[in-house]
């Protein structure tokens, strides 16, 4: 049994071999394929924000400080409860009680701190939100990040286009030597990937800003990708 090896190179395009695809019957004639890649990408505007943020109190005791800090933990929730958030959203961790020390070396104080964070589901609201638990008494904010609900749904759609850009590659191999793609043999899936789309107006900006009164926030356009490659048979 015989092996051709046939190469097309266009430009920007994928070296195209012919083999045989495993063991064949005597006499049978290995089947020609064709090997290319493809990527596929689906935009998409982040509906999630995942606010982490914490809320440290000071007290002359021990007492006093955790009675300070439970008072500011529960406005910052009762805060955005008023707000449409759910209590299942919102999340407390992380406990630090340590004392404060004065020149001498002598304790003058304890300051307690709990981290919190804080899924927000409507995101016309984060800035109002921002707003409130800082009103509340959450006084320290590490970073917003953002998220898309039904990331894997726009991930199998991304999937989809990857397949069909493939397939368009390898119908374009095949035409310059006068032949057509046939079924699918295999496809390899190498992974997605998420990255944020730079926005003109904001670009070079952290998408976590400062925050002071009247806060507004913009999660700008995530771009959900999957890169596959595929092998199809060439008649």
């Amino acid at each position: 049994m015989k092996k051709a090896i046939l190469a097309l190179v266009l430009a920007g395009a994928l070296v195209m071999s012919l083999a045989g695809c495993g063991a064949q019957p005597q006499g049978a004639a290995a089947p020609q394929t064709v090997t290319v890649n493809g990527t596929g990408e689906v935009e998409a505007v982040p509906d999630i924000a995942i606010l982490n943020l914490g809320v440290e109190s000071q007290g002359d005791t021990t007492e006093a400080a955790r009675n300070a800090n439970t008072e500011s933990v529960n406005a910052t929730i009762e805060a955005v409860k008023e707000l449409g958030v759910a209590e299942e959203d919102v999340q407390t961790s992380n406990m630090y009680l340590n004392p404060n020390y004065g020149e001498s070396g002598k304790v003058t104080g304890y300051r307690m701190r709990v981290n919190m964070k804080i899924t927000v589901r409507d995101i016309s609201k984060v800035g109002e939100i921002i707003d409130a638990v800082v009103a509340s008494g959450s006084n320290t904010m590490s970073h917003i990040s953002y998220g898309i609900s039904n990331e894997s749904d726009l991930y199998g759609q991304a999937l989809e286009a990857a397949v069909k850009s493939a397939r368009l590659t390898a119908e374009k191999l095949a035409a310059a030597d006068g032949r057509t793609v046939g079924k699918m043999i295999s496809v390899t899936e190498y992974g997605s990937g998420v990255t944020v789309k730079a926005n003109p107006e904001t670009a070079g900006a952290n998408r976590t800003p400062a925050y002071d009164s009247s806060t507004t926030v913009m999660a700008g356009t995530d771009i959900i990708s999957a890169r596959v490659e595929v092998v199809f048979e060439l008649q």
